[in-house]
C-alpha cells in the first residue's frame, strides 16, 4: 500500500497541486475574500456553482430556472453551466463559502491541466522529462493568463485526461501503435466518463472537444475496417498457401495402387507363389512390363502411371544405374515368395523404389557413391529384399543394401528433409528401441526355421543379438553378403520400417508414412505372421492413469463455452467497440439534454458579427497578455493594436515554439507522426484565426457559426487550447531526444562524475516554460455582503445595476437565493440593457409601472454603492404620491411596491 503513495502518478498529483498553488499565488492566501483577475465573471461563476449545488438538494426540477435574471426563464443557460462542479456546490452556503469554493476549484483546475497533459504525453510514449515539460507548457501557456477570470476556460484538464484514458484503454501509443495485450475496457469506460464530465462544464470547450472525438472515432472505424480487410486477405492467402502445401504433400494418384500391390492379400492369408511360367496380373488396369529380377519369367504386373515416366527417365540414364533423384519417395514392392523382385516396370539394375522426377540424375563416381545407391540393383547372386527397399524409403543407411556407402561413411541423401538439409542423420528417425539396443516389440520377425530373428554378424564387427544397433551404425565391411545377412534382412527391414514410420509421423510426410507402412505389412506377410495393427515406434512410458471420477457437482457448474478462434486479431475488439458505441451514445445524449435550455434562450442574432469581431489576426499568435510577467510590459504596444486584447493575446510561449520547431527535426516520434502533428497544428491555427482566414467560410463558420449565441462559440481564439496541446506534444519529442542524448553522453564519460550535471541540463526546458508562465494576475477583494441581501425576500431589484456590479449581486444572493431581476454577463445582455434603461429614473412612475409589469415587488437601494450613479439621490426623494413604501435598513433603503 505504501508503494501507491510513491507511484509515478501519485507523485505527479502532489507535484501538480504544489505547482498550481505556487503559480496561482496568492489565490489561496485569502481564499474567502479575494477572486482572481476581477469581480465580474468570477463572481457570476461562483454564484453558478453555488446555485447548482443548492437547487439539486432542494428542488432539482428548477435547475435551469435560476434566481437571477427574473422573470426570464432558463437563467442558468446564460453562460457555461459548470454542471460538473455540482458536488462541490453542495458544500457550504453563503458568499464566503462560494468564494472559497471558487478559489479551490481555480487552483485544482490548473493542477488538472498538468495531470491531464502529462498523462496524455506519457501514454503517447514520451519519457517523464518530456511529459513534464509538455504538461507545464500546456497548463501555464502565456495566452491562458488572460483567461484566468473564466473558470469554464481554465477547466480544460479533462480534455487531455480523457484522451489519455481512451488511448490507454485501446492500448495505443504513438511509439508502439496498437498493442492488444494492453487493452483495458475499464480505462476506456473511465475515458468516456471524463469526456462526459468535461462536456458538462460548458459548450465553449465541449463542442470543439465533441468534434475531435468524432474525428477520432471516424479515424478508428476506418483503421479498423482497413485492418479487417487486410487481415481477411492475409487469411485467404494463408489458406490458399495451406491448400497448395497440402496438394504438394498429398499422395500421388498412383501410390494407392502401388500400396495395394505392395501389401498383397490381407494379413494372415497365405500368399501362393506363382508357378514357373505363369503370369501374375493385377486387379487394376495398368501396363504390363517384365520384372527387373534376372532369371524370372515374363511376369506381368501393374505399373502405376507416375512410375511409367520415372522408369523412362531411369532407362534414359543408364550410367546412374537407373537411379533418379527427386524430393519425394514412393513405396517399393517387397520380395516375392520365391525370392524374386516383384517391382514392376524396372529393368535389371534399376532402383526398386523410384522418386518423383524433379532433379536430373547424377552420375556415380569412384570417389563418391551415388546418392541413390540404396536403390541400385543387388550384386549378382543376391536377392533385393525388403530391408533394402525399406532403407531406401526411410533414408537410412543399410549395411546389407549399400555396403560401399557404409564403409565410406557417406550418408544417404534420401533421408528425411531435415536430415538431408543438415547433412546429418535424422535424430528422430531412430526409435527408442533401436537407440537403446533392444528389440523393437512392434517389429515383425523375418523368415527362418523358428520364425525368430537371427543374428547377423560380419567379420571384424560386433552386432547386437537384436540386430538393431548394427543397422543404425551402418559400419560393416564391404564384401559379399553372408547367409546370416540374408536371414537377418527381413528383421532389419521391419526395424527400419518402424524407424521410418516414426520419422514420417514427426516430419509430417504422409507419403513416406504410407510407403513404410506398406513395407512393414509386406514384411509381416512374408514372415507368415498376422498383424492387424501397426503399433507406433515410440510408446508412452508407464501404464495409463485410470479415468478420474467425475463429481456430482458437475451438474451445477456452468458449462465452459467453446469459443472459436478468430481468423485474425481485430484492431479494437468487440468489447471496446461496444464501449465506444455506448460511450459516444451517452456523450451525445448528455449534450442534447444540456443543449435544450440553451436552444430555448432567445438568440441575439448578432453571433456572426461577434465572431467576426473576436477573430484575432495572425500576428496575435506572437503577442502576450498583460497578465504575463515576462511579456506583459514588453508587448504593450502591439497589444494595443488588437480589437479585444483579452481574447486576442494568444502567445503560447516562445520557449514552446522553439521546442516544437526542434521537435520537427530531432524527436522520438516517427517522421510520419510528426507530419500528422504538423498538419493538425496547421488546421488548429486556421480555426483559431476564425474569420481572419479567408473570412472563415470554409473553416470556422461551417462548424461553429450555426450554433446559437448562448453556446458561447463567438470567440475563436479559445481554440488556442488545441494549438498549445499539439505544440506541447511536438516539444515533448524534442526534449526526450535531448534527454536520451544527454544520458548516453553521461554514460560514456570516464570518470562518470559529469553525469549528474548533464542530467540537470535536461531540466532547463522545464525551468524555462515555468518562467514564461509566471503571472501578475490581480486578486481583488470581494465587497462584503449587505445585510439587506440576507433579509429581504424576492422578487426584487438591487440598485445600482450594471454589467459588473450585477454579477457581484448574484454572488451576494447565495444566502437566500431569492428571485431578483439583476444579472450580468452571459447572454441576457439584451434583456438586462432594457431593464437598466427603464429603471434609470427610479423612483418615478415609469420605472414603478415597468417593475410592476415584470413582477418585481421590492427594490433595494445600496447606499454605499450609489455614488456617481443616477440613483445617488434616490434615497432622499419623496415617494408618498407614488403609492410605494420606503424602509431604511443598515447600508440600504428598501422600497416596497404595491
Amino acid at each position: 500500500m505504501l508503494r501507491g503513495f510513491i507511484h509515478e502518478y501519485a507523485l505527479l498529483i502532489y507535484s501538480a497541486c504544489l505547482l498550481a498553488v505556487a503559480m496561482t499565488w496568492p489565490a489561496l492566501r485569502y481564499p474567502m475574500h479575494t477572486l482572481p483577475q476581477d469581480l465580474g465573471d468570477p463572481s457570476r461563476q461562483a454564484w453558478q456553482v453555488s446555485w447548482i449545488g443548492h437547487i439539486l438538494i432542494t428542488d432539482p426540477v428548477r435547475l435551469w430556472q435560476a434566481n437571477a435574471y427574473f422573470p426570464a426563464t432558463d437563467g442558468l443557460a446564460f453562460g457555461d453551466s459548470l454542471l460538473g462542479y455540482a458536488l462541490a456546490g453542495m458544500i457550504g452556503t453563503g458568499p464566503a463559502a462560494a468564494i472559497l469554493r471558487y478559489n479551490v476549484l481555480f487552483v485544482l483546475a490548473h493542477a488538472l491541466l498538468v495531470i491531464g497533459a502529462y498523462a496524455l504525453v506519457r501514454q503517447l510514449g514520451a519519457r517523464r522529462t518530456g511529459a513534464a515539460v509538455a504538461a507545464v507548457a500546456f497548463a501555464y501557456a502565456p495566452w491562458r493568463l488572460a483567461q484566468e477570470g473564466h473558470l469554464d476556460i481554465i477547466s480544460a484538464g479533462g480534455i487531455p485526461l480523457a484522451l489519455a484514458m481512451l488511448a490507454r484503454g485501446h492500448g495505443y501509443s504513438l511509439r508502439h501503435g496498437f498493442r492488444p495485450e494492453r487493452r483495458s475496457g475499464l480505462w476506456a469506460i473511465g475515458g468516456w466518463i471524463v469526456a462526459i464530465w468535461q462536456l458538462t462544464l460548458g459548450f465553449s470547450l465541449g463542442v470543439p472537444f465533441a468534434y475531435v472525438l468524432a474525428l477520432l472515432l471516424i479515424t478508428l472505424m476506418i483503421a479498423s475496417a482497413f485492418h479487417a480487410v487486410r487481415g481477411f486477405l492475409r487469411y485467404r492467402r494463408e489458406k490458399k498457401d495451406r491448400r497448395e502445401v497440402a496438394a504438394l504433400t498429398a499422395p500421388v494418384p498412383g501410390e494407392k495402387d502401388a500400396a495395394a500391390t505392395l501389401t498383397g492379400p490381407p494379413l494372415g492369408a497365405a500368399t501362393p507363389a506363382p508357378a514357373p511360367g505363369t503370369a501374375a496380373t493385377s486387379a487394376e488396369p495398368g501396363t504390363a512390363a517384365p520384372t527387373g529380377a534376372p532369371g524370372t519369367k515374363g511376369a506381368l504386373t501393374t505399373t502405376p502411371p507416375g512410375e511409367q515416366a520415372d522408369a523412362a527417365i531411369r532407362a534414359a540414364a543408364p550410367d546412374t544405374g537407373g537411379a533418379a533423384l527427386s524430393t519425394k519417395s514412393r513405396p517399393s514392392a517387397p520380395a516375392t515368395a520365391d525370392g524374386k523382385d516383384s517391382t514392376s516396370g524396372a529393368a535389371p539394375g534399376s532402383a526398386s523404389g523410384d522418386k518423383e522426377v524433379g532433379v536430373a540424375p547424377a552420375a556415380a563416381t569412384p570417389d563418391k557413391k551415388d546418392e541413390t545407391a540404396a536403390f541400385a540393383s543387388p550384386p549378382p547372386g543376391r536377392t533385393p529384399d525388403a530391408a533394402a527397399v525399406t532403407t531406401a524409403n526411410s533414408g537410412k543407411k543399410d549395411p546389407a543394401a549399400t555396403p560401399g556407402a557404409a564403409a565410406s561413411g557417406e550418408k544417404d541423401s534420401t533421408a528425411t528433409p531435415r536430415a538431408a538439409a543438415s547433412g546429418k542423420e535424422d535424430p528422430t528417425a531412430t526409435p527408442r528401441a533401436a537407440a537403446s539396443g533392444k528389440e523393437d516389440p512392434t517389429a515383425t520377425p523375418g523368415p527362418g526355421a523358428s520364425g525368430e530373428r537371427e543374428k547377423a554378424t560380419a567379420p571384424g564387427t560386433t552386432t547386437s543379438d537384436k540386430g538393431a544397433s548394427g543397422a543404425r551404425d551402418g559400419a560393416v565391411p564391404a564384401g559379399p553378403p553372408t547367409p546370416g545377412e540374408k536371414a537377418g534382412a527381413p528383421a532389419s527391414a521391419a526395424t527400419d520400417a518402424a524407424k521410418s514410420g516414426d520419422t514420417a509421423v514427426k516430419s509430417g510426410d504422409t507419403a513416406a508414412t504410407s510407403g513404410d507402412t506398406a513395407v512393414k505389412e509386406a514384411a509381416g506377410a512374408k514372415a507368415g505372421k498376422t498383424d492387424t495393427a501397426i503399433q507406433p515406434a515410440v510408446e508412452s512410458e508407464g501404464a495409463a492413469s485410470p479415468p478420474r471420477k467425475q463429481s456430482w457437482l458437475r451438474f451445477f457448474r456452468r458449462p465452459v463455452p467453446v469459443r472459436r478462434k478468430p481468423r485474425w486479431n481485430p484492431l479494437v475488439g468487440v468489447l471496446l467497440t461496444n464501449i465506444n458505441i455506448m460511450g459516444a451514445t451517452i456523450f451525445a445524449a448528455t449534450a442534447i439534454l444540456i443543449a435544450v435550455p440553451y436552444i430555448r434562450v432567445d438568440d441575439s442574432g448578432s453571433r456572426l458579427e461577434e465572431i467576426d469581431f473576436f477573430s484575432p489576426p495572425v500576428h496575435s499568435l506572437l503577442i502576450g497578455p498583460a497578465e504575463s510577467r515576462i511579456w506583459g510590459a514588453a508587448h504593450e504596444t502591439p497589444r494595443s493594436t488588437l480589437g479585444w486584447a483579452a481574447e486576442m493575446s494568444l502567445l503560447p510561449g516562445f520557449v514552446l515554439y522553439a521546442l516544437a520547431l526542434a521537435g520537427l527535426f530531432l524527436s522520438i516520434w516517427r517522421f510520419r507522426h510528426r507530419l500528422v502533428l504538423l498538419t493538425g497544428l496547421a488546421v488548429a491555427i486556421i480555426f483559431t484565426l476564425g474569420t481572419s482566414f479567408f473570412d472563415g467560410r470554409w473553416t470556422y463558420l461551417p462548424l461553429f457559426g450555426h450554433f446559437p449565441a448562448s453556446f458561447d462559440l463567438r470567440i475563436p481564439g479559445r481554440l488556442m487550447l488545441w494549438v498549445t496541446l499539439l505544440l506541447a506534444i511536438l516539444a515533448a519529442g524534442a526534449v526526450d531526444d535531448f534527454v536520451r542524448r544527454a544520458e548516453h553522453m553521461a554514460a560514456l564519460r570516464i570518470p562518470p562524475w559529469p553525469g549528474p550535471w548533464l542530467r540537470l541540463t535536461t531540466l532547463i526546458p522545464l525551468f524555462l516554460v515555468v518562467l514564461e508562465g509566471w503571472n501578475t494576475t490581480a486578486h481583488p477583494i470581494v465587497p462584503p455582503q449587505p445585510q439587506a441581501m440576507r433579509t429581504v425576500a424576492g422578487p426584487m431589484l438591487v440598485l445600482p445595476t450594471a454589467e459588473l456590479t450585477d454579477q457581484t449581486v448574484q454572488l451576494w444572493s447565495t444566502t437566500k437565493f431569492q428571485d431578483m431581476a439583476n444579472g450580468g454577463g452571459g447572454f441576457g445582455a439584451q434583456g438586462q440593457s432594457e431593464l437598466r434603461a427603464k429603471v434609470a429614473g427610479f423612483p418615478d412612475a415609469t420605472s414603478i409601472d415597468y417593475l410592476d409589469s415584470i413582477g418585481v415587488r421590492r427594490v433595494v437601494l445600496l447606499t454605499d454603492h450609489i455614488a456617481g450613479t443616477s440613483w445617488e439621490d434616490a434615497g432622499d426623494l419623496p415617494v408618498d404620491n407614488l403609492d410605494i413604501r420606503r424602509e431604511d435598513v443598515p447600508g440600504a433603503v428598501v422600497f416596497y411596491l404595491n
